[in-house]
């Protein structure tokens, strides 16, 4: 798709809420710089707001660091914040401009829907392998006991293959198999080791790094509140391209229940 040479900007972008709040952070400067480039290099492209290499490969923020002659880290922090923010999406692990509309003058809505379809076909894809699985190997069952009559067992497979049904398209959900054991926790010595799922790692937060929380935040139920976040990310379908991402949601929450206690 060829490129546009030209991107909207309205003159009083400098009074956004948004950028108001970014500008009281660390960094600013280079965050504000980046967002910019985000912005012109997604007119560059041409794809709706789309970053996508060559239409195909998901831009990572380590190739985001060398186009844009940045800090990986500095690009780390800004992405993260564009995504609080709203600013940007992570749909099926590619970086969208969700009001791209706002930038320049045409429909994001279609090239987003499709990057979601996608990601939905994938999905059913993914559920269906699964049932497969269950049906040929689950089926029936031979049970030998000693030297017992060998003995057919039929399985019923219906209430694990309604479950593999009954998930939902979202983004997030059904690519742990066994997704319900992510309200799973493992006691240890008092403290919870909690995991936080994601679609291409999964954080545990363990005995050192919970008694560490623990030490930080002092006036807040640290367990109670990984929880709420758990649930947060759950049922908002929130992603997270990696763990740092995920890390800097977790410390920004306690952070915030911690400054409402005092």
């Amino acid at each position: 798709m060829a490129d546009v040479k030209w991107i909207k900007i309205v003159t009083d972008i400098f009074d956004d809420e948004k950028i108001l709040l970014i500008e009281n952070m660390p960094e600013a400067d280079s965050i504000i710089v980046i967002w910019f480039k985000l912005l012109c290099m997604a007119g560059k492209h041409n794809n709706s707001g789309v970053f996508k290499l060559n239409d195909k490969i998901p831009y990572t923020d380590e190739m985001f660091a060398t186009i844009f002659r940045r800090n990986l880290n500095t690009v780390r922090l800004a992405m993260t914040t564009f995504e609080s923010f709203g600013m940007i999406e992570i749909i099926n692990n590619t970086v969208v401009i969700p009001n791209w509309g706002k930038h320049q003058s045409m429909d994001d809505s279609e090239a987003i829907t499709k990057v979601k379809e996608q990601n939905r076909l994938r999905q059913q894809r993914h559920r269906e392998k699964q049932r497969n699985l269950l049906l040929n190997e689950e089926r029936n069952v031979t049970v030998t006991l000693y030297n017992a009559p060998r003995v057919t067992v039929d399985v019923n497979v219906e209430k694990k293959l309604d479950y593999i049904n009954s998930s939902t398209v979202h983004e997030n959900e059904s690519y742990q198999q066994g997704y319900q054991q992510s309200d799973t926790t493992k006691t240890v010595d008092n403290f919870e080791e909690i995991s936080f799922f994601q679609m291409y790692f999964t954080l545990k937060l363990g005995y050192e790094q919970i008694k560490a929380y623990k030490n930080q935040y002092p006036n807040v139920d640290i367990i109670k509140e990984l929880k709420a976040a758990k649930d947060k990310i759950r049922y908002e379908n929130m992603s997270f391209s990696h763990e740092n991402q995920l890390k800097t949601f977790i410390d920004r929450w306690l952070e915030n229940e911690e400054a409402l206690i005092k």
